[in-house]
């Protein structure tokens, strides 16, 4: 401030700046001023830079505190006495007195005390390792390997600014290979400081060393480059001597994820075959393939969906004391094309299949919304009996269904309804969305279907009367296909299949007169039909249970997926750089206490997946 201001009254008075002194009565200040400006630390060398540079330290002088009239208004003077203050007008009396006789600055020792000087010891310890590790500390704080051999250069053309004749801004091939190679020769020194000085020295290697095997030798830049058996090949020299770059440090990472993405992101053999040109990385495919596995680009472009141990079968596919079609799964596929008159029109198939017996059930109906899927479920209910459970998918007809058959219940729950109805209500269990293996019990027969109904219609437009009678037809071919294994003994009996139970007969083909002979009263017709579910029954247990017991995929436990693991929506839709990124924030547990259903939210909202829909890109617990 106080150079400052004389700068300014000197300007203006016309009085030379030299011919001005400046007084103080502080030591520190006088001291900082007779320093060198690096042993200060920034923002006090910074002022005494700003200082010296208006004035010269000869210019600056100490005055005891007494004397200071400065300190007049410091120490509370009133105005009143201020302006009878004869020194703080005209400064103190020996100012009056020749230049000879003013006092004397005596020489100040450094203050080592003093938080705004740095210790000797630092700056010694900073020169002398000053290449090393600021080249190092480079690589460690920027990730670029080009920005950081860019900046080396810059560095050395500012060093050698004097030799250098160029005028152009942008780095020269040279500089940037020089300056390679000066990172290279850092980090070589580091990694292996006895071998360097034995090679600089023209002594040979230990033979203990880790490069005896490479045969090293010392270029002209003092890079520790490959001898090896190549020395009288025709190759490029890059190519006869690549240097040496140690495995797990600042440099190498950079170089092989630079190297990766100038790739466009290839695999290790790929990367280590391009580096291999131009440098020899010791322990090269394992430090290679661990700098990639890091790739979170490739991580997500090659990640595959998760798996978990195959769960138990559900109660609902085991219950086998019940009638058919109690438990069953129903689902919609199609369209195909029907003639109304002159105009085109589309149907739907939408299939009812028992989880126990494997019998179907086919309707056709007219659209995908509510109103189809309910007359299409009466018209089932009318036929097979009014199920207990119904499983489906998350299909937004499915839930609106259900939402509307709930309404209906509590429509019909009035004191004068009886207790019956109400004890057989149905009850809906929805498959996660975008889950399909889930519900494979009835995915399995509508590709069956469907083949069936496609090389029946051949593609053509039939009319509602036709495509009611083939999907008919269809339902019978279902229902007549074996359940097990049929064995090529003749004394077998008649394969199990769901008609077995529906009708008493193993296929729609086979006549109702052989079934029973004799002239049967409805009471032995009764008690026939009840011996023939009894056999279907222990067949179905004795034959088709045992098949349902092992396992056939997903035979490897994995670890569970936890909350905030970050994971990627699969969508076959799209391509996979476009899959939504996202965290799960819940996990729903089967009864093995395995996860295989979890909420995932995204930027647009929280989605119900199955793992299978899921790959993982962070864990918050890694794997040991």
């Amino acid at each position: 401030l106080a150079v400052r201001l004389a700068s300014v009254a000197a300007s203006s008075l016309h009085v030379e700046e030299n011919e001005i002194f400046y007084w103080t009565d502080s030591l520190t200040v006088i001291r900082w001023l007779n320093m060198e400006g690096c042993r200060l630390r920034a923002f006090v060398a910074h002022r005494v830079a700003e200082i010296l540079e208006m004035s010269a330290v000869s210019q600056w002088r100490h005055i005891n505190g007494s004397l200071n009239p400065a300190d007049d208004v410091s120490r509370g003077v009133s105005p009143s006495a201020l302006s009878r203050c004869h020194r703080w007008f005209v400064g103190p009396t020996f100012l009056q007195l020749d230049e000879q006789l003013w006092p004397m600055s005596t020489e100040i020792a450094v203050d080592a005390d003093d938080p705004e000087v740095m210790n000797s010891p630092r700056l010694v310890a900073a020169v002398v390792h000053q290449e090393v590790s600021c080249v190092m500390h480079l690589f460690d704080r920027v990730s670029r390997f080009k920005t950081c051999v860019r900046i080396v250069a810059y560095i050395y053309r500012f060093l050698h600014y004097k030799t250098f004749t160029s005028t152009s801004v942008t780095l020269s091939a040279w500089e940037i290979k020089k300056a390679l190679a000066k990172c290279i020769h850092v980090f070589q020194r580091f990694a292996f400081p006895e071998e360097y000085e034995l090679l600089r020295n023209g002594m040979g290697l230990n033979p203990k060393s880790k490069l005896i095997s490479l045969d090293p030798f010392l270029d002209e830049d003092q890079v520790i480059r490959v001898g090896g058996r190549l020395r009288q090949g025709i190759q490029l020299d890059i190519n006869r001597h690549p240097a040496i770059i140690p495995a797990d440090c600042s440099l190498v990472h950079r170089l092989v994820w630079q190297r990766h993405i100038d790739l466009m992101h290839s695999r290790t053999e790929r990367v280590l075959a391009d580096l291999r040109t131009e440098y020899w990385i010791m322990g090269g495919r394992r430090t290679v393939r661990r700098i990639i596995v890091r790739c979170s680009y490739c991580r997500r472009m090659n990640a595959k969906p998760c798996q978990q141990f195959m769960a138990p079968l559900p109660k609902e596919r085991l219950y086998c004391a019940a009638p058919a079609f109690t438990n069953v799964g129903v689902d919609f596929f199609g369209p195909f094309e029907v003639l109304i008159g002159r105009k085109h029109a589309k149907r739907y198939g939408c299939i009812f299949t028992c989880l126990v017996s494997r019998a179907s059930h086919l309707e056709v109906t007219h659209s995908l919304d509510t109103q189809s899927f309910i007359l299409a479920l009466r018209r089932f209910i009318a036929r097979r009996g009014q199920p207990s459970v119904i499983y489906c998918d998350n299909g937004r007809n499915f839930v609106a269904a259900a939402k509307t058959l709930n309404e209906f219940r509590d429509a019909l729950d009035w004191s004068n309804v009886d207790r019956y109805l109400a004890d057989r209500q149905i009850q809906w269990k929805f498959l996660p969305p975008a889950g399909p293996h889930m519900g494979g019990t009835w995915e399995r027969l509508i590709r069956v279907a469907k083949k069936a109904l496609v090389s029946v219609l051949s593609g053509n437009a039939v009319t509602d009367e036709v495509l009611s009678t083939v999907f008919a037809e269809v339902e019978s071919l279902l229902n007549g296909r074996p359940l097990a294994y049929m064995g090529s003994d003749v004394s077998n009996p008649s394969p199990l299949t769901p008609f077995y139970l529906l009708t008493g007969r193993s296929s729609v083909y086979v006549p109702s007169d052989i079934l029973c002979t004799e002239q049967c009263t409805w009471t032995k017709h009764w008690q026939h039909a009840q011996v023939i579910v009894e056999r279907f029954w222990r067949r179905w247990q004795r034959e088709l249970l045992p098949t349902l017991q092992r396992r056939t995929k997903w035979m490897v436990e994995s670890p569970n997926l936890k909350v905030d693991d970050v994971v990627v929506i699969v969508d076959p839709n799209s391509p996979k750089g476009q899959w939504p990124l996202g965290r799960i924030v819940d996990v729903f547990k089967g009864k093995d206490g395995r996860v295989r259903v979890v909420n995932v939210k995204t930027t647009t909202g929280t989605y119900k997946r199955p793992i299978t829909r899921l790959t993982v890109l962070e864990s918050v617990e890694k794997p040991p």
